[in-house]
């Protein structure tokens, strides 16, 4: 009986393992909903594009344009781009029929005018005066433009305007207002002029030294100049011209030694 029995319980603990085999077999096979009887924890992923592709119409296609000006605005300017020379002649030994003396100094006009330019040259003081308070006498404008050297009064003066190197022919009152020099169209190089000076003295006029100062204007073309030929045309700081003045000055002093001893 024993024997039995122990073989038995030996054929149920076989039997009950193999049903406990059995059911984690099926526990692997048919995990439960909530995972609590899954064998295998291992997970997978993958990647999934999402694309939106925006196209424009095929037909019907409208274009929308516009024009656009572009401009460039360049203003005018003018500049006398030398220095001012003082002009300092020496006449020795006047006789009774006039001796006849002449001077002169560089100076350069520059615009981008298309137009050119003008030049005036004016004087606060018409007369070369004497050094000397005490002496009376002066030396006078010529009486006229236009006037050759050989045709001066005695004991006056004249000046010319003309193109570097030139030697003056006729020279010019300086009571005479209208332009000096004229110059038309445009010229991307400066223009080099010259200032001339003219006098005849006599063995009458007290020796001494006689000067004024003369004013030396370059004008746009056709810009307002009532200013510039008044009998003390307004002084400019600047060598550029504003848009609305078109004008630049310099000064000259003209002095005119006499030396009756001829030193």
């Amino acid at each position: 009986m024993k024997l039995n029995t122990k073989t038995k319980y030996s054929c149920v603990g076989f039997a009950s393992s193999a049903a406990a085999l059995g059911l984690v077999a099926m526990a692997m096979i048919c995990p439960g909903v909530d995972g609590a009887f899954a064998a295998d924890e291992t997970t997978e992923s993958n990647n999934l594009t999402v694309g939106f592709d925006v196209r424009a119409p095929q037909e019907n296609v409208e274009l929308f344009t516009g024009n656009l000006n572009v401009s460039f605005t360049v203003n005018p300017y003018i500049e006398i781009s030398q220095n001012p020379q003082d002009v300092a002649i020496t006449a020795a030994g006047p006789t009774s029929d006039g001796l006849t003396q002449t001077g002169s100094t560089p100076f350069a006009v520059r615009t981008n005018s298309s137009t050119g330019f003008d030049v005036y040259v004016t004087a606060d003081n018409n007369l070369l005066s004497p050094t000397d308070a005490s002496n009376p006498a002066a030396i006078n404008p010529i009486a006229a433009s236009n006037t050759a050297l050989t045709a001066f009064g005695k004991n006056t003066w004249g000046y010319s305007v003309t193109d570097s190197g030139t030697n003056a022919t006729t020279y010019r009152t300086i009571t005479d207002k209208t332009k000096a020099y004229a110059k038309s169209g445009f010229s991307s190089t400066a223009t080099n002029l010259q200032l001339n000076f003219g006098t005849k003295v006599d063995d009458t006029l007290p020796s001494d030294t006689y000067s004024t100062t003369v004013k030396v204007s370059a004008v746009l073309s056709g810009a307002e100049v009532a200013n510039l030929v008044s009998a003390e045309p307004s002084a400019q700081s600047d060598d550029f011209a504003t848009e609305d003045e078109g004008y630049v000055e310099d000064d000259y002093s003209y002095d005119y030694g006499y030396n009756e001893y001829g030193y």
